[in-house]
């Protein structure tokens, strides 16, 4: 009679007990829920041309995006403005063009100054960047002057709309202190970020920042700002936290204002994370979520359809298995 082959059925327990916890978490992962799907936006324009104006070394340059078919003549307009240091469209490029093949203008001024394309990456490029005197009321001055200039060259124009994310909401709920020509409609911030320097991590102040400009006081100009305003907010925003906004908020001028926020939801993967930087959006659409989609841009897009601030609803759409995403609640 033969005799087991022990060594063999041991290595056989061993590869069971390897394998099985392997086969569980990937049966596991199979089942988790994904995130709601990309809606179908309908877009007019999908071609637009893009042109680019002023000196990059001086943080004048803005770029200009003009649909092929515009939705309306005269044609919309929005004003995008950036969060610090993002000073190339390239990181919200995603929302750009989902507003442009709309049929709307979109005009991003660079406002900041910064180590150019022929300069990136160099150590000239750093040297250039530090010579300059680092003023958030000098960015969000120029940026008016800057924005006006664009929307003046261009040949016609219809309402235009602000939208401002970090620092660039911060400015937008103070533009209505700037000497801009066009009235605004309706704005939309996005986590804005309204402490100025003070916002700005001490190692970051002390490795690059060595020269100090004017800082910004956005509830002390906030009451000239009357136009229409929605604040958009995440729940986990650590930097733009809801009491670092709501001075400004309270300041602000106008009669019409709300104040919305996301919340994050991990039932399924990938999680939707609704922080400081949930509204960037790159052009691939790998690097967007739901909340863009279904809250950032829902925002903006009721908001130059017509809805008023105060009436903005979010349709956050549901997990792979059928459960609802955690909804958006109106905090003001």
């Amino acid at each position: 009679m033969p005799q087991p082959n022990y060594k063999m059925i041991v290595w056989r327990i061993i590869i069971v007990l390897v394998l099985a916890p392997v086969h569980l978490v990937t049966a596991d992962i199979g089942r988790e829920a994904k995130p709601p799907a990309k809606p179908d936006f309908t877009y007019i324009s999908p071609n637009f041309s893009v042109r680019e104006q002023g000196s990059c070394l001086h943080g004048t340059r803005v770029w200009i995006y003009s649909p092929q078919i515009p939705k309306s003549d005269p044609t919309d307009a929005i004003v995008y403005l950036h969060g610090f240091g993002i000073t190339s469209p390239d990181f919200y490029e995603g929302h750009i063009e989902h507003l442009v093949k709309q049929g709307n203008y979109v005009i991003y001024p660079q406002m900041q100054e910064g180590s150019c394309e022929i300069f990136r990456g160099k150590l000239l490029g750093w040297a250039v960047q530090l010579s300059q005197r680092s003023s958030p009321a000098r960015w969000v001055k120029r940026a008016g002057e800057v924005v006006t200039e664009a929307l003046d060259s261009l040949p016609s124009v219809g309402k235009v709309f602000l939208y401002g994310h970090s620092m660039g909401g911060a400015f937008a709920m103070m533009w209505g202190s700037l000497n801009t020509v066009d009235p605004i409609e309706a704005a939309v911030v996005a986590s804005p970020q309204p402490a100025g320097f003070s916002a700005i991590p001490g190692i970051i102040t002390t490795l690059f920042f060595f020269r100090f400009g004017e800082d910004i006081d956005v509830p002390e100009a906030a009451p000239s700002t009357t136009f229409p305003i929605a604040v958009i907010h995440g729940n986990d925003d650590t930097i733009a936290s809801e009491q670092d906004i709501l001075p400004s908020y309270e300041a602000l001028g106008s009669t019409s204002k709300a104040w919305y926020q996301a919340q994050s939801d991990k039932h399924g993967h990938p999680s939707l994370s609704a922080d400081h930087i949930q509204p960037l959006a790159k052009r691939r659409e790998a690097r967007q979520d739901s909340f863009d989609w279904r809250f950032t841009w829902s925002a903006l897009d009721q908001v130059i359809g017509g809805t008023a601030v105060t009436d903005l609803g979010f349709d956050m759409g549901q997990w792979s298995d059928g459960v609802p995403v955690k909804s958006a609640v109106k905090l003001y």
